[in-house]
């Protein structure tokens, strides 16, 4: 008897090896795919992605600190109704709470242009993040649902002071 379970262990511990190895020759040919040119296109094209976001978020943090980015943000508040983009909400005009949020992320290919930026709540900013699709599909307060994807809601007005805020962008 003590045998036949000697001859078992054997057995199972002689699979578990076979397996192992089958699973490591099968990690070592995925690892020399990865390291193929598609893969490495991958990983530049993000490189390029990464350093963009980068430089625009450095633009967007000196943006903040002008006195036109200030009568932006103010006109932008009266143009929302004192309320979030997103969830409707009241929000303060220079509270921690309400954040300048892209439409469309930056990491994605969005810009600082105002069209591309509203006033959020905290919560929303926070848990909208890198998302573009999907995150205007939320119920408003309202009960009805909010349709769209990655623009401007429809009931948020133009901004006086638009055009003025685009041309100080661009014009570093």
């Amino acid at each position: 008897m003590e045998v036949v379970g000697c001859f078992i262990l054997v057995v199972i511990l002689f699979l578990v090896a076979v397996m192992s190895k089958i699973s490591f020759l099968k990690w070592q040919k995925r690892k020399k795919e990865w390291e193929r040119k598609p893969y490495r296109d991958f990983k530049a094209e993000n490189k390029a992605r990464y350093e963009r976001w980068w430089r625009l978020r450095y633009e967007f943090e000196e943006l903040k600190k002008s006195e036109r980015f200030k009568k932006w943000k103010r006109e932008q508040w009266i143009c929302q109704k004192k309320r979030c983009a997103w969830c409707k909400r009241l929000i303060g005009l220079n509270t921690p709470y309400t954040h300048v949020d892209h439409v469309v992320p930056l990491f994605y290919g969005g810009t600082n242009a105002t069209k591309n930026l509203v006033l959020t709540c905290s919560r929303c900013n926070k848990t909208k993040g890198f998302k573009t699709r999907g995150y205007n599909n939320k119920e408003n307060g309202s009960g009805k649902e909010r349709k769209g994807g990655n623009k401007k809601p429809d009931w948020i007005r133009e901004n006086r002071y638009n055009k003025g805020l685009d041309y100080i962008r661009n014009r570093r």
